[in-house]
């Protein structure tokens, strides 16, 4: 968890991603985020992903923990079935590509 903080303290932004368990997110990235919380970043590009097998909550879990933290969030993310099909992976690769270039448009 240090090593994570760490390297996000180093970033330009970040991604934060869970499964749906027990209507939540995993106990690890609930952990993830109560400490980034705690460490009061600012002027970080963030996003949110996550999976699911009967509801997709914990997008909506990541996004308002991100909200909480007062981030620039670039989207509302993405969220997929456990088993994804093409459409999912293509929709996959356009939210990593939208991030990847809102930070690049920061370095230009």
């Amino acid at each position: 968890e240090n090593d994570i903080a760490t390297e996000i303290f180093r970033s330009e932004g970040f991604l934060l991603g869970s499964s749906t368990i027990n209507n939540g997110v995993l106990p690890s990235m609930s952990a993830l985020m109560e400490s980034i919380k705690g460490l009061k970043f600012t002027d970080k590009k963030v996003g949110a992903f996550g999976s699911y097998g009967w509801n997709g909550k914990s997008l909506d879990i990541i996004n308002q923990g991100l909200d909480e933290m007062q981030l620039e969030r670039i989207s509302d993310g993405v969220k997929t079935m456990w088993n994804l099909d093409d459409e999912d992976h293509e929709k996959c690769k356009e939210f990593g590509r939208e991030f990847a270039n809102s930070l690049f448009v920061e370095l230009l």
